[in-house]
This record gives structure tokens, C-alpha cells and sequence, in this order.
């Protein structure tokens, strides 16, 4: 993936091998959004990333991760909620 933070976007990468199954991943609609998330702990605004992925074994599955990340004291903490959809007209019926 490629970061542009003249533009505040990254690059999705189509067909990435997928560790777990075997299959392939494909990342699309990324972004990064200058202050629009919340830091975990001290609950000040933070800069947050956004991308979608879909996976070659459910095709009516997309997942939606949004991350920030936060540094307090000398840890850092990442928060990420992850969303997923599911789109029920592509499934088989048997």
C-alpha cells in the first residue's frame, strides 16, 4: 500500500494473498480522515484510517476497519472497531 498525505488517502490492493485461508484479499475505498476520530483515553480528536476489504471465499462479505492511534505517556494504544456487511443476494440457496 502506498500512503498520500498530500491528499490524506492510501492505496487498496486487489487479489493480496490471504494468509489464513489461502484465498486472495482485496482492499479498497481507503482513507484517512484528519481529526474525525477519537484518541481512547484522553478522548481528544485524532486523526483516523478507514478501508474496506473483501475476500475471494465470501464474496457477499465486506469487512470496514477504522483505526486511530494514540500515544500516552511511552505506550502507544490503537483502537480499531471493525464493522461487517453482509449482502445476502449473492448467497447460494441449497
Amino acid at each position: 500500500m502506498q500512503a498520500n498525505l498530500a491528499n490524506l488517502s492510501f492505496s487498496g490492493q486487489e487479489n493480496a494473498p490471504e494468509v489464513l485461508t489461502g484465498g486472495t484479499v482485496t482492499i479498497r475505498n481507503c482513507g484517512i480522515l484528519e481529526n474525525a476520530g477519537r484518541a481512547a483515553v484522553s478522548r481528544t480528536a485524532v486523526d483516523s484510517i478507514y478501508f474496506e476489504a473483501g475476500f475471494d471465499w465470501d464474496p457477499g462479505l465486506s469487512i470496514f476497519l477504522e483505526a486511530t492511534r494514540e500515544q500516552v505517556l511511552k505506550n502507544t494504544i490503537i483502537h480499531i472497531s471493525i464493522s461487517f456487511c453482509f449482502d445476502f443476494s449473492l448467497r447460494k440457496v441449497v
